[in-house]
């Protein structure tokens, strides 16, 4: 349930720049979530998400999400993964 809301929330707030689930994404500087959940372990950007993303780039704006829709998104990044969790 958690990665489908989190599915959703990807599609509804970050699919105009990033791929969610294809290969390119729409704008060229937006890595596909793919290439996201595999660079970074999902679990650690649950503080980004929360206090708000700020990648120092005019074309990304700062989001702040709440606690659920956090580990919601979260999940759904986790999801995406191809490798093992870190332990």
């Amino acid at each position: 349930m958690a990665v489908s809301r989190g599915g959703a929330i990807a599609n509804t707030v970050c699919a105009e720049c990033h791929a969610i689930e294809a290969a390119e994404s729409p704008h060229p500087n937006a890595p596909p979530f793919q290439v996201i959940a595999e660079r970074y372990p999902p679990e650690a950007l649950a503080e980004a998400f929360a206090e708000g993303i700020d990648v120092g780039h005019p074309d990304m704006p700062n989001f702040m999400f709440e606690p659920g829709e956090n580990a919601d998104l979260i999940a759904f990044l986790q999801s995406l993964r191809k490798t093992e969790p870190r332990q």
